[in-house]
């Protein structure tokens, strides 16, 4: 059975949430890079971004998601 949702709901998707975690820490260390005048390697900055997430961090976004799917599950069944 088809379950059908709005076209863009990020609160329903743990991986938006990943993805906002790796974005700050790529932007804190993209700023540190500039204000330190040193050589910016963007492939660089994503591994050291995504190296610097712990896996707790990790399990908080995807329980995020399913908090919010059966959130959104009870208010639609009720």
């Amino acid at each position: 059975m088809p379950i059908f949702n709005i076209p863009y709901s990020p609160d329903f998707n743990g991986i938006e949430s990943f993805f906002s975690l790796v974005k700050a820490k790529y932007k804190a260390l993209f700023l540190n890079k500039l204000m330190e005048e040193e050589e910016i390697d963007a492939a660089d900055l994503i591994t050291k971004s995504l190296s610097k997430i712990d896996r707790n961090h990790i399990k908080a976004c995807i329980r995020k998601g399913f908090e919010e799917l059966e959130k959104k599950f009870k208010t639609v069944n009720s």
